[in-house]
């Protein structure tokens, strides 16, 4: 398998509508990450803006890490953003992490066992915008940088992919990926 390393500051960035060209930002989806983080490390892998530079959504990693979401009505405020308590992604070792976003929930999985479900305080008919800039491994006038090796990042716009993730996505090396016929 090939994964990469980023070192020494590096940061990517697209406008979101290249990410998403076939339509809006899925109301609800799945990020799924494969990634080894640099021991005691605190960032944001991604960053989604809105076009008034607004961050919407962004997945921070570290120690307790930190699902940031607002919708169109700031919904949820940043004190009730989701965070997960007793995780540690910044360990040096590789995780699998999936995050599964179904209507006010908001699940994460880490190396396809340790779940952590909770509240996703977001309006009844939420909407991020593709009109802004997606952001990997910081968030704008961030310091802090990912540092580290990653394999895979995907974002899905089917909540129960987060759940599939390491049968479908990122078995283990000892296991041969699923092909769906279609």
């Amino acid at each position: 398998d090939i994964a990469f390393r980023l070192e020494n500051k590096t940061q990517l960035s697209a406008p979101t509508r290249q990410l998403f060209p076939d339509g809006p930002f899925p109301k609800d989806f799945s990020i799924l990450t494969t990634l080894r983080a640099k021991k005691g490390s605190q960032f944001f892998l991604l960053s989604l803006y809105d076009e008034h530079g607004s961050q919407q959504l962004g997945v921070e990693i570290g120690r307790s890490p930190v699902f940031l979401y607002e919708d169109q009505d700031g919904k949820p405020t940043p004190e009730n953003y989701p965070f997960f308590k007793k995780i540690n992604l910044a360990d040096g070792k590789w995780h699998r992490i999936a995050i599964s976003v179904e209507g006010k929930n908001v699940t994460l999985i880490v190396d396809c066992d340790k779940q952590q479900l909770h509240e996703l305080a977001r309006g009844e008919d939420p909407v991020i915008s593709t009109e802004g800039v997606t952001v990997f491994g910081t968030r704008l006038l961030d310091e802090e940088v990912f540092e580290g090796d990653i394999q895979q990042l995907l974002i899905v716009p089917d909540p129960r992919a987060a759940f599939e993730y390491c049968e479908h996505y990122m078995p283990d090396c000892h296991s041969p990926l699923l092909r769906q016929e279609g």
